[in-house]
């Protein structure tokens, strides 16, 4: 699967780079669970446009998006999609109860 958007032309990522963004963390909610880590990247990626295009606004999607393919793919760092993944993960449960 490709974005269904142009990739911006960013510098490649430091080998030794440590993470831009950094996990959200507190007491009560657990580190990542295991499924998620072992989902493939493009599979995590395709699951997180679906859930922007349904809770943000159309351009603001595509802005989200077009950030989290760019620490993705330019940056090497998956860690900033799986906090947004699951984000909008808990948004969704929340709203279909």
């Amino acid at each position: 699967m490709h974005p269904s958007f142009p990739l911006p032309n960013l510098p490649p990522p430091v080998l030794q780079q440590e993470s831009f963004h950094k996990p959200v963390h507190d007491d009560k909610q657990p580190v990542y669970p295991k499924p998620l880590e072992r989902t493939s990247k493009m599979v995590k990626l395709a699951e997180f446009e679906r859930l922007s295009y349904k809770f943000y606004p159309g351009q603001k999607a595509k802005v989200v998006i077009r950030m989290v393919y760019s620490y993705v793919f330019d940056l090497g760092d998956e860690s900033f999609l799986d906090d947004q993944l699951k984000i909008l993960r808990d948004i969704e449960r929340t709203r279909s109860r």
